[in-house]
């Protein structure tokens, strides 16, 4: 069920950014922190796996659905 996908939300407190766990070394790239403190956070996130775990949602809970998305902007799945 594709519903059940988990993701990675950073920054930890008021989260912008969702990253599919299973495919997260390929979205990482496109995430570039500018401030020191974001910076800070960002490599021990990267680097640190527990820490990482501490920050995963199920997509049910994300706050709009992929499908929801894809249903706005009318494309189809293949």
């Amino acid at each position: 069920m594709g519903d059940s996908e988990k993701y990675y939300f950073f920054p930890p407190l008021n989260p912008q950014f969702y990253f599919p766990k299973t495919r997260f070394k390929q979205f990482v790239r496109f995430y570039k922190p500018y401030t020191i403190k974001a910076k800070l956070v960002w490599f021990v996130f990267i680097n640190v796996p527990l820490f990482k775990e501490l920050f995963t949602i199920n997509e049910l809970k994300l706050p709009m659905r992929l499908k929801e998305v894809k249903n706005r902007l009318d494309i189809k799945d293949a």
